[in-house]
Protein backbone atom coordinates (compact mmCIF):
# COMPACT_ATOMS: atom_id res chain seq x y z
CA UNK A 1 0.00 0.00 0.00
CA UNK A 2 1.21 3.01 -1.32
CA UNK A 3 1.21 6.21 1.36
CA UNK A 4 0.81 8.68 -1.65
CA UNK A 5 2.06 12.54 -1.32
CA UNK A 6 0.39 15.43 -2.70
CA UNK A 7 -0.07 18.69 -1.80
CA UNK A 8 -2.90 21.44 -2.06
CA UNK A 9 -0.61 23.42 -4.84
CA UNK A 10 0.04 19.89 -7.08
CA UNK A 11 -3.69 18.83 -6.49
CA UNK A 12 -5.38 22.09 -7.53
CA UNK A 13 -2.90 21.72 -10.70
CA UNK A 14 -4.21 18.38 -11.51
CA UNK A 15 -8.28 19.94 -11.01
CA UNK A 16 -7.66 22.35 -13.51
CA UNK A 17 -5.63 20.63 -15.86
CA UNK A 18 -8.41 17.73 -15.83
CA UNK A 19 -11.42 20.41 -15.89
CA UNK A 20 -9.33 22.21 -19.02
CA UNK A 21 -9.15 18.76 -20.97
CA UNK A 22 -13.21 18.06 -20.21
CA UNK A 23 -13.61 21.36 -21.47
CA UNK A 24 -11.76 21.49 -24.60
CA UNK A 25 -13.01 17.66 -25.64
CA UNK A 26 -16.26 18.43 -25.50
CA UNK A 27 -16.36 18.37 -29.51
CA UNK A 28 -16.13 14.48 -28.89
CA UNK A 29 -19.15 14.50 -25.84
CA UNK A 30 -22.47 15.38 -25.72
CA UNK A 31 -21.84 18.71 -24.94
CA UNK A 32 -20.57 19.04 -28.70
CA UNK A 33 -20.37 22.68 -29.94
CA UNK A 34 -20.17 24.48 -26.88
CA UNK A 35 -18.07 25.22 -23.47
CA UNK A 36 -18.90 27.81 -21.14
CA UNK A 37 -22.59 27.44 -22.42
CA UNK A 38 -22.94 24.60 -20.97
CA UNK A 39 -23.64 25.89 -17.47
CA UNK A 40 -26.63 27.95 -18.93
CA UNK A 41 -28.27 24.98 -20.82
CA UNK A 42 -29.89 21.95 -20.79
CA UNK A 43 -30.70 18.98 -23.70
CA UNK A 44 -34.41 19.27 -24.91
CA UNK A 45 -36.18 16.09 -24.04
CA UNK A 46 -39.85 15.40 -25.30
CA UNK A 47 -42.40 17.02 -23.98
CA UNK A 48 -40.67 20.06 -22.59
CA UNK A 49 -41.68 23.49 -23.84
CA UNK A 50 -40.38 24.92 -27.08
CA UNK A 51 -40.56 28.46 -25.82
CA UNK A 52 -36.70 28.64 -24.32
CA UNK A 53 -34.87 26.29 -26.92
CA UNK A 54 -31.71 27.81 -28.05
CA UNK A 55 -32.19 28.20 -31.28
CA UNK A 56 -28.53 29.97 -32.06
CA UNK A 57 -26.88 27.63 -30.64
CA UNK A 58 -29.13 24.43 -32.44
CA UNK A 59 -27.43 26.36 -35.27
CA UNK A 60 -24.32 26.04 -34.43
CA UNK A 61 -24.53 22.62 -33.05
CA UNK A 62 -27.89 20.71 -35.15
CA UNK A 63 -28.42 19.54 -31.18
CA UNK A 64 -31.49 21.10 -29.41
CA UNK A 65 -31.02 22.90 -26.04
CA UNK A 66 -32.94 25.03 -24.16
CA UNK A 67 -31.83 27.85 -21.60
CA UNK A 68 -31.81 27.29 -17.81
CA UNK A 69 -33.02 29.84 -15.42
CA UNK A 70 -31.83 30.74 -12.18
CA UNK A 71 -34.46 27.72 -10.71
CA UNK A 72 -33.45 25.15 -12.75
CA UNK A 73 -29.97 25.48 -11.52
CA UNK A 74 -30.25 24.80 -7.30
CA UNK A 75 -29.33 21.67 -7.48
CA UNK A 76 -27.70 19.97 -4.52
CA UNK A 77 -25.22 17.19 -5.01
CA UNK A 78 -23.51 15.35 -2.18
CA UNK A 79 -20.19 13.61 -2.73
CA UNK A 80 -19.66 10.26 -0.72
CA UNK A 81 -15.72 9.11 -0.82
CA UNK A 82 -15.16 5.86 0.23
CA UNK A 83 -12.15 5.76 2.70
CA UNK A 84 -11.68 2.13 3.58
CA UNK A 85 -8.00 0.71 3.04
CA UNK A 86 -8.71 -1.01 -0.03
CA UNK A 87 -9.24 2.28 -1.69
CA UNK A 88 -5.34 3.17 -0.92
CA UNK A 89 -4.04 -0.13 -2.94
CA UNK A 90 -1.42 0.75 -5.17
CA UNK A 91 -1.72 0.79 -8.52
CA UNK A 92 0.95 -1.13 -10.85
CA UNK A 93 -0.32 0.25 -14.00
CA UNK A 94 1.74 3.53 -15.85
CA UNK A 95 3.16 6.20 -14.58
CA UNK A 96 -0.01 8.59 -16.14
CA UNK A 97 -1.59 6.55 -13.88
CA UNK A 98 -3.12 8.13 -10.71
CA UNK A 99 -1.05 5.82 -7.66
CA UNK A 100 -4.17 4.66 -6.14
CA UNK A 101 -8.35 4.46 -6.45
CA UNK A 102 -8.61 6.95 -3.22
CA UNK A 103 -6.64 9.75 -5.47
CA UNK A 104 -8.57 9.06 -8.62
CA UNK A 105 -11.57 9.74 -6.56
CA UNK A 106 -10.39 12.59 -4.83
CA UNK A 107 -9.73 14.38 -8.25
CA UNK A 108 -12.93 13.34 -10.15
CA UNK A 109 -15.10 14.73 -6.96
CA UNK A 110 -12.79 18.27 -7.29
CA UNK A 111 -13.20 18.50 -10.60
CA UNK A 112 -16.91 18.18 -11.10
CA UNK A 113 -16.91 20.58 -8.03
CA UNK A 114 -15.20 23.06 -9.97
CA UNK A 115 -17.83 22.98 -12.72
CA UNK A 116 -20.50 22.59 -10.36
CA UNK A 117 -19.38 26.21 -9.18
CA UNK A 118 -20.55 27.54 -12.35
CA UNK A 119 -23.66 26.25 -12.64
CA UNK A 120 -24.79 27.58 -9.30
CA UNK A 121 -25.19 23.94 -7.86
CA UNK A 122 -24.15 22.94 -4.50
CA UNK A 123 -22.48 20.43 -3.40
CA UNK A 124 -21.51 18.51 0.01
CA UNK A 125 -18.69 15.71 0.76
CA UNK A 126 -18.52 12.96 3.07
CA UNK A 127 -15.81 10.40 3.95
CA UNK A 128 -16.61 6.61 5.20
CA UNK A 129 -15.24 3.89 5.62
CA UNK A 130 -16.70 2.06 9.54
CA UNK A 131 -17.83 5.22 10.92
CA UNK A 132 -18.81 8.93 9.17
CA UNK A 133 -15.36 10.25 9.02
CA UNK A 134 -16.18 13.38 7.15
CA UNK A 135 -19.68 15.02 6.30
CA UNK A 136 -19.55 18.67 4.82
CA UNK A 137 -23.26 19.89 3.92
CA UNK A 138 -24.07 21.63 0.05
CA UNK A 139 -22.97 25.27 -0.50
CA UNK A 140 -21.89 27.06 -3.42
CA UNK A 141 -18.77 29.33 -2.97
CA UNK A 142 -15.28 29.49 -4.07
CA UNK A 143 -14.37 29.04 -0.13
CA UNK A 144 -16.34 26.04 0.61
CA UNK A 145 -14.95 24.38 -2.38
CA UNK A 146 -11.64 25.42 -1.18
CA UNK A 147 -12.39 23.72 2.00
CA UNK A 148 -13.62 20.28 -0.17
CA UNK A 149 -10.21 21.01 -1.65
CA UNK A 150 -8.05 20.32 1.93
CA UNK A 151 -10.14 17.50 2.24
CA UNK A 152 -9.60 15.69 -0.21
CA UNK A 153 -5.72 16.27 -0.05
CA UNK A 154 -5.69 15.23 3.21
CA UNK A 155 -7.43 11.78 2.85
CA UNK A 156 -4.99 11.09 -0.23
CA UNK A 157 -2.23 11.32 1.94
CA UNK A 158 -4.06 9.00 4.78
CA UNK A 159 -3.58 5.43 5.36
CA UNK A 160 -7.67 4.51 5.38
CA UNK A 161 -8.47 1.90 8.67
CA UNK A 162 -7.74 -1.48 8.49
CA UNK A 163 -11.48 -1.77 9.51
CA UNK A 164 -14.96 -3.66 7.43
CA UNK A 165 -16.45 -1.18 6.02
CA UNK A 166 -20.07 -0.13 6.68
CA UNK A 167 -21.99 1.16 4.23
CA UNK A 168 -25.58 0.67 6.08
CA UNK A 169 -25.12 2.59 8.92
CA UNK A 170 -22.93 5.77 7.50
CA UNK A 171 -25.74 5.60 4.49
CA UNK A 172 -28.43 5.89 6.81
CA UNK A 173 -26.95 9.15 8.35
CA UNK A 174 -26.29 10.77 5.16
CA UNK A 175 -29.48 9.93 3.92
CA UNK A 176 -31.32 11.24 6.89
CA UNK A 177 -29.23 14.68 6.50
CA UNK A 178 -29.34 15.38 2.94
CA UNK A 179 -31.97 17.29 1.47
CA UNK A 180 -35.18 15.88 -0.89
CA UNK A 181 -34.43 14.94 -4.08
CA UNK A 182 -30.54 15.96 -3.87
CA UNK A 183 -27.82 14.37 -6.61
CA UNK A 184 -26.24 11.56 -4.45
CA UNK A 185 -22.83 10.77 -6.00
CA UNK A 186 -21.01 7.65 -4.24
CA UNK A 187 -17.21 6.67 -5.51
CA UNK A 188 -16.28 3.09 -3.92
CA UNK A 189 -15.23 0.28 -4.99
CA UNK A 190 -17.81 -1.24 -3.35
CA UNK A 191 -15.82 -4.43 -1.87
CA UNK A 192 -17.90 -5.92 0.88
CA UNK A 193 -19.09 -9.64 2.16
CA UNK A 194 -22.58 -8.22 3.05
CA UNK A 195 -24.07 -8.05 -0.06
CA UNK A 196 -27.27 -7.69 0.98
CA UNK A 197 -26.41 -5.23 3.65
CA UNK A 198 -24.84 -3.49 0.73
CA UNK A 199 -28.36 -3.19 -1.66
CA UNK A 200 -30.02 -1.92 1.15
CA UNK A 201 -27.47 0.61 1.97
CA UNK A 202 -28.05 1.77 -1.62
CA UNK A 203 -31.93 2.01 -0.80
CA UNK A 204 -31.73 4.12 1.66
CA UNK A 205 -31.27 7.65 -0.67
CA UNK A 206 -33.95 6.48 -2.62
CA UNK A 207 -36.31 6.86 0.29
CA UNK A 208 -35.16 10.32 -0.08
CA UNK A 209 -36.02 10.44 -3.59
CA UNK A 210 -32.47 11.32 -4.42
CA UNK A 211 -30.72 10.64 -8.09
CA UNK A 212 -27.73 8.42 -7.20
CA UNK A 213 -25.07 7.96 -9.34
CA UNK A 214 -22.26 5.19 -8.40
CA UNK A 215 -18.73 5.43 -9.74
CA UNK A 216 -17.90 1.99 -9.31
CA UNK A 217 -13.88 2.70 -8.92
CA UNK A 218 -11.83 -0.59 -9.39
CA UNK A 219 -8.04 -0.94 -10.98
CA UNK A 220 -9.03 -3.06 -13.35
CA UNK A 221 -5.67 -4.61 -14.85
CA UNK A 222 -5.16 -5.88 -11.13
CA UNK A 223 -8.66 -5.91 -9.60
CA UNK A 224 -10.77 -7.41 -12.34
CA UNK A 225 -8.77 -8.85 -14.89
CA UNK A 226 -6.39 -10.42 -12.20
CA UNK A 227 -2.96 -9.44 -14.43
CA UNK A 228 0.11 -9.85 -12.68
CA UNK A 229 3.75 -9.87 -14.08
CA UNK A 230 4.85 -12.54 -11.28
CA UNK A 231 2.81 -15.40 -10.96
CA UNK A 232 3.54 -15.78 -7.02
CA UNK A 233 2.26 -12.79 -5.40
CA UNK A 234 1.49 -11.88 -1.72
CA UNK A 235 -1.73 -10.34 -1.11
CA UNK A 236 -2.95 -8.32 1.76
CA UNK A 237 -6.02 -7.68 3.13
CA UNK A 238 -5.82 -3.71 3.59
CA UNK A 239 -9.20 -4.08 5.59
CA UNK A 240 -8.33 -7.39 7.92
CA UNK A 241 -4.17 -7.00 7.51
CA UNK A 242 -4.67 -10.93 6.57
CA UNK A 243 -1.84 -12.01 4.27
CA UNK A 244 -1.45 -14.56 1.58
CA UNK A 245 0.48 -15.97 -1.51
CA UNK A 246 -0.67 -16.95 -4.37
CA UNK A 247 0.10 -18.47 -7.38
CA UNK A 248 -2.15 -15.86 -9.26
CA UNK A 249 -1.94 -18.39 -13.35
CA UNK A 250 -4.04 -20.88 -11.03
CA UNK A 251 -6.73 -18.53 -10.04
CA UNK A 252 -6.88 -16.16 -12.81
CA UNK A 253 -9.78 -17.24 -14.58
CA UNK A 254 -11.94 -18.44 -11.15
CA UNK A 255 -11.09 -15.21 -10.07
CA UNK A 256 -11.85 -13.21 -13.29
CA UNK A 257 -15.42 -14.89 -13.60
CA UNK A 258 -15.97 -14.20 -10.15
CA UNK A 259 -15.51 -10.19 -10.58
CA UNK A 260 -17.60 -10.60 -13.70
CA UNK A 261 -20.34 -12.13 -11.46
CA UNK A 262 -20.20 -9.50 -8.64
CA UNK A 263 -20.22 -6.81 -11.34
CA UNK A 264 -23.00 -7.95 -13.46
CA UNK A 265 -24.89 -8.48 -10.65
CA UNK A 266 -24.48 -4.63 -8.84
CA UNK A 267 -25.17 -3.67 -12.04
CA UNK A 268 -28.76 -5.28 -12.44
CA UNK A 269 -28.87 -4.12 -8.75
CA UNK A 270 -28.22 -0.82 -9.70
CA UNK A 271 -31.11 -1.24 -12.79
CA UNK A 272 -33.96 -2.32 -10.43
CA UNK A 273 -33.56 0.98 -7.74
CA UNK A 274 -33.04 3.30 -10.83
CA UNK A 275 -29.22 4.06 -9.67
CA UNK A 276 -27.41 5.01 -12.05
CA UNK A 277 -24.17 2.52 -12.61
CA UNK A 278 -20.43 4.07 -13.99
CA UNK A 279 -17.85 1.38 -14.53
CA UNK A 280 -14.84 3.63 -13.10
CA UNK A 281 -11.15 2.37 -14.17
CA UNK A 282 -8.65 4.20 -12.59
CA UNK A 283 -6.68 3.83 -15.75
CA UNK A 284 -8.93 5.30 -17.83
CA UNK A 285 -8.49 8.60 -17.10
CA UNK A 286 -11.13 11.12 -16.40
CA UNK A 287 -13.24 11.96 -19.52
CA UNK A 288 -15.27 9.67 -18.66
CA UNK A 289 -16.25 10.39 -15.32
CA UNK A 290 -17.29 14.50 -15.66
CA UNK A 291 -18.88 13.34 -18.63
CA UNK A 292 -20.86 10.79 -17.30
CA UNK A 293 -21.69 13.12 -14.51
CA UNK A 294 -23.36 15.15 -16.75
CA UNK A 295 -25.08 13.22 -18.83
CA UNK A 296 -26.72 11.38 -15.81
CA UNK A 297 -27.91 14.72 -14.66
CA UNK A 298 -29.50 15.60 -18.44
CA UNK A 299 -31.63 12.25 -17.89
Amino acid sequence: MLKTSIDLKHFDFKVNRIVEGFISGFHKSPFHGFSSEFAEHKFYNQGDSTKHIDWKLFARTEKLYIKKFQDDTNLRCHFILDVSSSMYMESKSNNHSPDNKIEFSALSIASICKLLINQRDAFGLSFFDQELKLFLDEKNSQKHYRLLEHKLVSVISDKGSFNETDFYSNFEFIANKIHQRSVVVLFSDMLSDKRDELIDALKLFKHKKAKVILFHVLDFQQEVDFNFKNKAVKFKDLESNQAIQVFTDLYQTSYQNYMKNYINELKLVCLRYKISYVEADINEGYQKILESYFVENQK
